[in-house]
This record gives structure tokens, C-alpha cells and sequence, in this order.
């Protein structure tokens, strides 16, 4: 489910896209190259080109939904896993720092899990919700945050 995958999906309006990073990153920078950008890549590139199409926050992460829902529809593998776990999703960032590895509850993306739960749960009404209380009270949190570079989002 990780935005920085190498799990290709098309868009219907904008094409292929290798991730949905690269997707995020194309879509502010507008540069036909980053189109197979993955990893961590993407937020190399993003930082070194500047923003040409800004959004408000709610409609960035409509288009960050909207390329989840596309990934994992062409992806049978994730969404067969995501409908059938019946386990709570939780949002974890595996950082990399001075060849130490640390995992750490996931900082951003409170309202990407949010929709993925809610994907989740039309599929699997069994599936273990109880941490989407928790989920909902970080993303009132975390609302206004923007990440670590300028992904185009409009205050």
C-alpha cells in the first residue's frame, strides 16, 4: 500500500505512472520523466524541481485517493490481501539514518488510511476497525501539516 512502491497503474486522465509518488510528483512538477519515478526517488526529484500546479489540501488528497484506488485495482495481489485481512491497519515509516534502520508509527497520511479503511470495508465488514478512532483523532492533528518539501499544496 506504500506510495513509493514500484506498483505501475494508469490514470485515465494522465496516463501510466510507475507509483503513486511519481504520480503525486508529476502532478505538481509537471516534468513527463518522473512518470516512472518510484521510491524514494520521488521526494529526491520533488525537492530539486519547483512546483508549477498547486492544490488545496483536500483536493491533493483526492488525487492521492483517487491513485490509491487505482493502484490497488490494478494490482489483484493488494487488493486481495487488503479485503481479506481482518486485521487492524496501522500507518508505519521505516526510516534509514547512519546505516541504522528504524520503524516508527507513520507521522503523515492519518487521511490515506482513512480511505483505505473505508475501501477495506466495503469489501470486509469483519475486518478489525478499532484503530480507525485513533487514525481519525491523528488526522485532526496533523491536518494543517504539510510534508518535509513542497508538494504543491495551497493554505
Amino acid at each position: 500500500l506504500d506510495i513509493y512502491a514500484h506498483r505501475p497503474f494508469q490514470h485515465p486522465q494522465y496516463g501510466q505512472f510507475a507509483s503513486v509518488a511519481g504520480y503525486l510528483v508529476w502532478l505538481t512538477r509537471q516534468v513527463e520523466s518522473i512518470r516512472e519515478v518510484h521510491g524514494f526517488d520521488a521526494v529526491n526529484i520533488a525537492k530539486e524541481l519547483p512546483v508549477v500546479k498547486h492544490f488545496t489540501p483536500e483536493r491533493f488528497q483526492a488525487q492521492i485517493n483517487a491513485a490509491t484506488a487505482l493502484k490497488i485495482a490494478a494490482h489483484a495481489d493488494i487488493g486481495q490481501a487488503l479485503y481479506a485481512s481482518t486485521l487492524p491497519l496501522m500507518h508505519y515509516e521505516v526510516l534509514k539514518q547512519d546505516g541504522q534502520t528504524a520503524v516508527q508509527m507513520g507521522s503523515n497520511g492519518p487521511h490515506a488510511l482513512l480511505f483505505i479503511e473505508g475501501l477495506r470495508r466495503e469489501q470486509n465488514c469483519d475486518a478489525d476497525m478499532h484503530n480507525i478512532h485513533k487514525t481519525s483523532e491523528r488526522f485532526a492533528e496533523v491536518r494543517h501539516l504539510t510534508d518535509d518539501y513542497d508538494v504543491g499544496l495551497r493554505h
